[in-house]
């Protein structure tokens, strides 16, 4: 291939972890000496309407036989669209490559065969899809998806360097992330410290959660000192339920990282797709309910908590390089995208 590049649009500001993940992967590709294509996204959806081909037709017109990387969704129809009419026109020779953070309709209405499809002809446009894991990977092949699926395992998180020790405590857990959507956090599940981070959602707070501040994506792992992090959603904590729990059955959240990162064992439901792994790296419990966890951490020995801790410091390391973004793209690149 002639060249490589990223497409970057805007990602938006605060202390908002959704585009993190997007922004790290631009950030590894960068380092890996991808170019960047800048990508205006209009505030008026009839201007963006409009827009839509005319944007991707600039973008691209002057490139030829390169590799493309695009972070899906563009939470932008339109965009979508007028990117995949890009892709008839062949005699430039480019391969287009997908990073999915989202399945749109998985993720919001899995029983809706329609908005499968409709969803899956998009994703199926483009010549190489990166996926989060292989339970992901068995659903889109599943559900028609026949070009090139690659898993990326891990989201890799580039965070600010700790500014604080570690603390050799396993009788703590951690909870970081949307605490209005967390609607288990009502429960009473534990009798340990709960450390949580996010906005501050007053009275909803139990006795033994500490509300432990708002921070930035960047600065939050170097907070989390402690204990366990917990990977959990839906309003039970029995087990995840709703579509947000049918979706862990098949992502690898970004939250997962993010403790990681921080250097600390995690939590995560047994019917998740990323259960295989924890229990695989020896990086924490795999539980059915959260009403089990109190019971496996009193009764599990400091040594077994310092494994686990070694593990996840050996992968935050990782995170921080961008391994498993680099990896992804060593494995395109040896199929033949050069």
């Amino acid at each position: 291939m002639n060249d490589r590049y990223y497409i970057e649009t805007d990602f938006g500001h605060g202390n908002n972890a959704g585009p993190k993940a997007k922004k790290d992967i631009n950030l590894v590709l960068s380092k890996l000496g991808f170019k960047k294509i800048c990508i205006k996204r209009y505030k008026n959806k009839y201007i963006r309407a409009l827009m839509a081909k005319v944007t991707w037709h600039k973008a691209l017109k002057n490139i030829y036989s390169s590799m493309i990387v695009i972070q899906y969704p563009l939470y932008s129809k339109r965009l979508e669209k007028g990117l995949v009419s890009e892709f008839s026109k062949k005699k430039r020779n480019n391969k287009f490559i997908i990073f999915v953070h989202d399945i749109e309709s998985l993720r919001n209405e899995p029983d809706n065969r329609f908005k499968i499809k409709q969803e899956m002809h998009l994703i199926n446009s483009f010549d190489y899809i990166v996926c989060h894991n292989q339970k992901m990977k068995q659903w889109l092949r599943a559900n028609g998806i026949t070009k090139t699926i690659l898993s990326l395992q891990l989201f890799d998180y580039i965070a600010k360097d700790f500014p604080e020790t570690l603390i050799d405590n396993k009788n703590a857990l951690n909870y970081a992330g949307n605490l209005l959507k967390a609607q288990f956090l009502d429960k009473n599940f534990t009798t340990l410290p709960l450390y949580i981070f996010g906005t501050d959602i007053g009275s909803k707070i139990n006795k033994n959660y500490v509300y432990k501040g708002n921070f930035s994506p960047e600065i939050v792992p170097s907070k989390i000192l402690e204990g366990f992090g917990i990977v959990w959603d839906g309003t039970s904590a029995l087990y995840p339920n709703g579509n947000a729990g049918n979706y862990l059955k098949y992502i690898t959240p970004h939250k997962l990282s993010l403790y990681l990162r921080s250097g600390i064992p995690v939590i995560v439901w047994s019917e998740s797709a990323v259960a295989p792994f924890v229990k695989k790296q020896k990086i924490g419990f795999v539980v059915d309910n959260l009403k089990q966890v109190d019971k496996l951490i009193y009764s599990m020995s400091p040594d077994e908590y310092s494994l686990f801790r070694r593990n996840a410091l050996v992968i935050s390391a990782k995170l921080q390089k961008g391994y498993y973004t680099c990896r992804v793209i060593s494995k395109i690149e040896k199929d033949g995208v050069k």
